[in-house]
């Protein structure tokens, strides 16, 4: 059996797919992933809860599009982009990364500084960090963990 190496860049703009040693990628497609809001609302027919790459430019709405040090709330009316509508926000990943590692560093939690533990902070908040579709139930859970975890480090301090 041939084992081959998968190649995935998961870049601002674009992912790019493929196998080490080819000489382009196999699959490329647009960094977007758009979720529609609906409150309480059921989904119309034929409506997905998800949309990827270019499949929502062909819907309307508000297409968030946020990277590395920008974020662009693009508004788009039956699949054409309104460009006179779109709003540009300096934030970015890199702002919630740092949003992060000052959080943790001003904490209980000791690290080697910004330099050295960059990649540790980037990867936490790639894999942990998520957008709370009900805010208000994430702060009481939120909060439930911390008392938790507020009685874990007393009991380890006390024993």
């Amino acid at each position: 059996m041939d084992i081959r190496t998968l190649v995935i860049d998961n870049g601002t703009e674009m992912i790019k797919a493929g196998f080490a040693g080819e000489d382009s990628p196999r699959a490329v497609i647009k960094s977007i992933v758009v979720r529609p809001c609906h409150r309480g609302i059921t989904l119309e027919r034929g409506q997905r809860d998800a949309y990827i790459g270019d499949e929502p430019l062909a819907e309307r709405g508000i297409v968030l599009d946020s990277g590395y040090c920008v974020t662009y709330a693009v508004p788009v009316y039956e699949g054409h982009v309104l460009p006179h509508a779109i709003s540009r926000l300096d934030l970015g990943g890199l702002d919630l990364t740092h949003h992060l590692a000052k959080f943790l560093m001003d904490g209980l939690y000791v690290f080697n500084g910004w330099g050295r533990d960059v990649d540790i902070f980037r990867d936490m908040k790639e894999t942990i960090a998520y957008v709370a579709l009900d805010y208000k139930q994430e702060i009481e859970k939120a909060k439930h963990f911390s008392n938790q975890l507020r009685r874990a480090i007393s009991f380890l301090m006390e024993n």
